[in-house]
């Protein structure tokens, strides 16, 4: 039995093992929800097949309907999660982990922190909230979303390291999200 593994998170990889679904109910006929494909020496592949009668089957039957099997073609996916609106963006972060620091981030009062201070701020372990700004400068670089960013006319703290604060929009979403406002 063959399986099919799946990035949920990522719409080509969610388009790519559509098509190869589609190709496998369809018997290795038909061109698929995304049209024609090229082989891989340049070839076409998919599309009708020669028989008797434009598109239909090679037995020269009468052409039916979908199957039972069918399902229609998935809606275009948005290729670039940038694209997407805020809410959406948080909606893919809420799935993770990362969700339960972002919300106690959101929760607390808006008073530009530094790293350190955010780790007392809502519990964690000392230096934990580097490891969680290097995972957040991911999801900021994958989705163009501002988590974390410097604060505008803070000082440094006693170390010498910068304070960031929140954006006040993606606090209100994130808070919005979360029921709590």
């Amino acid at each position: 039995m063959a399986f099919l593994m799946v990035n949920l998170d990522d719409p080509r990889d969610c388009r790519r093992g559509l098509e190869m679904l589609w190709r496998m109910v369809q018997g290795g006929r038909g061109p698929g929800p995304m049209g024609p494909q090229r082989g891989p020496r340049g070839e076409m592949c998919g599309g009708p097949r020669p028989g008797p009668g434009p598109g239909g089957p090679p037995w020269g039957g009468p052409r039916r309907g979908p199957g039972p099997g069918w399902m229609p073609p998935a809606p275009p996916a948005v290729d670039d999660p940038r694209d997407l609106p805020l809410g959406q963006k948080l909606r893919l972060i809420r799935r993770r982990g990362m969700w339960t620091h972002l919300l106690a981030i959101a929760r607390l009062s808006d008073a530009p922190r530094s790293l350190t201070e955010w780790d007392e701020a809502i519990g964690l372990q000392p230096n934990k909230m580097r490891s969680l700004k290097a995972i957040m400068a991911k999801l900021e670089k994958r989705l163009g979303l501002s988590l974390l960013v410097p604060a505008a006319g803070a000082d440094p703290d006693a170390a010498g390291n910068p304070r960031y604060v929140m954006p006040p929009r993606v606090r209100k979403k994130i808070l919005e999200l979360a029921g709590d406002e």
